[in-house]
């Protein structure tokens, strides 16, 4: 048995969105590793982590406020999770 964690990275100035293409190749470049070192997939899964926010909060506009404004009227909370990887685990193929 081998198991192979591929890592997922954030998109530039966006911490909270995973960069899906990244990740995609990643995932091939394990996976063509794996086979070409005679292994089979048994399974992929993928890790996922909680992630939370608070930012200042305007409650006369509804709005959220960017990150410079000093005097918000209450501030908003919000948690969401993101994919910090995936998991691949790998049998050597038997040969015959």
């Amino acid at each position: 048995m081998k198991s192979v964690f591929v890592d997922s990275y954030p998109l530039a100035r966006q911490d909270h969105i995973v960069d899906g293409r990244r990740l995609a190749h990643d995932i091939q470049e394990a996976l063509n590793d794996l086979d070409r070192d005679g292994y089979d997939i048994i399974s992929m899964i993928p890790i996922v982590g909680g992630r939370y926010d608070i930012r200042p909060f305007d409650g006369r506009t509804q709005g959220l406020l960017n990150q410079k404004t000093t005097s918000p009227d209450t501030c908003a909370s919000f948690g969401y999770s993101m994919t910090d990887g995936v998991l691949i685990a790998a049998r050597r193929r038997v040969s015959k």
